[in-house]
C-alpha cells in the first residue's frame, strides 16, 4: 500500500507544504517521479520567495515616497 500512503499524505498537506515528499517507502519505479516532483517542489518554493521579496521591494519603494509627499502635503498645510 505504499501508493495509498503517498496519496494520504499528499492530500493531508496545508497548502504552503513544499516540503520534499519522502520517497523511501515508495516502490522503485516511482522514485524518479518523487524526485522529480521534489525539484519541482523546489522550483516552485525559490519563485515563491523571489515573489514575496519583489513585493517586498516594490511596498518599501511606493512607501517611500509616498511618505515624502505626505510631509510635505502637511508641512504645505500648515
Amino acid at each position: 500500500m505504499p501508493l495509498e500512503q503517498l496519496k494520504a499524505e499528499l492530500i493531508s498537506r496545508n497548502n504552503n507544504d513544499l516540503s520534499p515528499v519522502n520517497s523511501d517507502a515508495a516502490p522503485s519505479e516511482l522514485k524518479p517521479l518523487l524526485e522529480s516532483l521534489n525539484h519541482l517542489l523546489v522550483k516552485v518554493d525559490s519563485n515563491i520567495a523571489k515573489q514575496h521579496r519583489f513585493i517586498a521591494d516594490a511596498s518599501h519603494q511606493l512607501r517611500t515616497p509616498l511618505a515624502g509627499l505626505k510631509t510635505q502635503a502637511e508641512l504645505a498645510l500648515r
